[in-house]
């Protein structure tokens, strides 16, 4: 995984990237390699891997929001809840078969996506997340 930007994270005179009202909105541009190493001469599937790989990976991020709710370690009377969206924003780039010149292997599959982490932070007391709670 290799990071390439952060959106809205240290521009502090917008909404995106400050406090307000206890919340915190930001985004996060990162690539995710999936390298398979072709273990002999005979090992016709590593490709395959490569892509079965990919495609669970493609399933398990495709227009889904990932929610979380965390009690705070330092302040108990608050709870913090985090929201993110992940989406790509490439398709999958592959260059083939790549030399490694390891003792193990010699060549390798390797491909590559961007994605993009749109991530909400809010701050809650308790009490209120508790009241919210009963009428949604």
């Amino acid at each position: 995984m290799k990071f390439d930007g952060t959106q809205h994270l240290f521009n502090h005179d917008c909404k995106p990237g400050a406090f307000y009202e206890n919340a915190l909105e930001f985004s996060l541009d990162f690539q995710i390699y999936i390298i398979a190493v072709v273990l002999n001469a005979k090992d016709f599937d590593a490709n395959s891997r490569m892509l079965m790989l990919y495609d669970m990976l493609s399933k398990f991020l495709h227009n889904r929001v990932h929610k979380y709710t965390l009690e705070s370690q330092s302040q108990h009377e608050y709870i913090s809840k985090i929201n993110f969206y992940i989406y790509p924003t490439s398709n999958m780039q592959t260059v083939g078969l790549i030399n490694l010149g390891t003792k193990y292997s010699n060549h390798a599959y390797n491909v590559s996506v961007a994605f993009n982490a749109s991530i909400k932070i809010t701050e809650i007391l308790k009490e209120e997340y508790k009241i919210a709670g009963r009428y949604n």
